[in-house]
């Protein structure tokens, strides 16, 4: 236990609680806060899957503006090009 989770118990247990239920209420309330955090494993996973998503966004964007210069490429030579 850290030296805050300690405490905590300490003041569980001069509230009255029993030494079981302190611990308990001890260790879920750890387990509870480790879960909200991210780790720096966390954070790199996601700077990966953002510069992927990047790329990505990159070549639709390119492939779309493609597109779209040959739709109206097309239309202009279809229109006005007689």
């Amino acid at each position: 236990m850290t030296t805050k989770a300690i405490r905590v118990y300490e003041i569980f247990k001069e509230l009255g609680l029993k030494e079981e239920k302190a611990e308990e209420i001890v260790d879920l309330l750890t387990e509870t806060a480790k879960e909200g955090l991210a780790t720096k494993e966390d954070i790199y996973a996601l700077k990966e899957d953002l510069s992927n998503l990047k790329f990505d966004m990159i070549k639709w964007m390119i492939g779309l503006l493609l597109g779209q210069t040959a739709l109206i490429l097309t239309i202009m030579r279809l229109f006005f090009l007689k």
